[in-house]
């Protein structure tokens, strides 16, 4: 899964006029924001937990 595009939230935040518009763009910023750093954090869990698998199948071996 790729990541969210916080260039183009940031972009109908900033070209929202009414309140109600910059509250839901706002929201829409806010939740790009933590889902990319919900994806990040798993990709980064996924690469230590195959290196954390492979150092395992190493010492098994010896």
């Amino acid at each position: 899964m790729g990541f969210f595009s916080l260039k183009d939230k940031f972009d109908d935040l900033r070209h929202s006029y009414t309140p109600g518009d910059k509250l839901l763009n706002g929201a829409k910023l806010l939740g790009a924001v933590v889902a990319n750093t919900a994806i990040g954090a798993g990709k980064v869990g996924k690469a230590f937990a195959e290196e954390y698998v492979k150092e395992g199948e190493k010492r098994l071996k010896k």
